[in-house]
């Protein structure tokens, strides 16, 4: 349908006509989920192949229609998970070096959420798309990671009992991701995760320190020495209230 549509207006068959008449064709039609998935799969293809400063020139539109279709189909895997490979590639797009747009800070937000999708195949791919991100060149980590620590610190301030879940989304995709950020991001994250045991969620308490104490153990780590002191304090002090649980259950016993 496509090519079809290509040779009636005369166009070459290039990734860049193909990607307009794909974005065409999700605009005109976006009821039936399958048929979407398969749009969207078509048009990151396509967009792979298509110059980045088209791309960049174009993401507005693009970014415009891939969240109408998010929430046209906010509960649908098979539409979330393509949706998510066009987003990486219009960030993709922007130059390594220098800040973030304000259009490019916006997606790569929108993006971030789908790291805590409830959905789990939704949730995976949009914590492997960050991940990705960070790791095509320390370039792009390094003019990423100011907003992904933004969003990281922003959920890690306002969590209570009842992000519990969320929260555990979160520490699995810091595992990954805390590594990947240069020095004064993965300091303030780290700050954040400090305050995650006074929750008092034993799961949550217990995986916040796990990632604490790999940050300790991290001999490359990027973190300063002011957060790592502060790491190491809450690890002893960690230690010292098990050590005296155990031995309180022992005398008790």
């Amino acid at each position: 349908a496509v090519e079809e549509t290509l040779k009636t207006q005369g166009l070459d068959p290039s990734p860049v006509s193909y990607m307009g008449c794909l974005l065409l064709s999700l605009e005109a039609d976006r009821k039936e989920p399958e048929l979407c998935a398969a749009v969207l799969t078509l048009l990151e293809r396509a967009m792979r192949h298509v110059p980045p400063s088209l791309l960049m020139a174009k993401s507005s539109k693009i970014a415009n229609v891939l969240v109408t279709l998010t929430n046209a189909h906010a509960d649908s895997a098979a539409v979330l998970r393509p949706m998510l490979l066009c987003a990486k590639l219009l960030i993709l797009a922007h130059p390594a070096r220098g800040s973030l747009n304000a259009d490019t800070q916006k997606l790569l937000r929108w993006i971030l959420e789908f790291a805590l999708h409830s959905l789990p195949k939704v949730r995976q791919r949009g914590q492997a798309i960050v991940i990705d991100l960070l790791q095509e060149s320390p370039q792009h980590a390094s003019t990423l990671s100011p907003t992904v620590a933004r969003f990281v610190e922003a959920h890690l301030s306002k969590l209570s009992l009842k992000d519990a879940q969320a929260a555990l989304y979160l520490l699995h995709l810091l595992k990954q991701a805390l590594p990947l950020l240069p020095a004064s991001s993965a300091s303030s994250v780290t700050q954040g995760l400090l305050r995650l045991p006074s929750l008092g969620h034993p799961l949550l308490s217990r995986s916040a320190f796990e990632l604490l104490f790999a940050v300790v153990a991290d001999a490359d780590t990027s973190i300063n020495a002011a957060t790592l002191s502060s790491v190491v304090e809450s690890l002893l002090l960690r230690a010292s209230e098990s050590d005296s649980a155990s031995k309180k259950k022992a005398g008790s016993g």
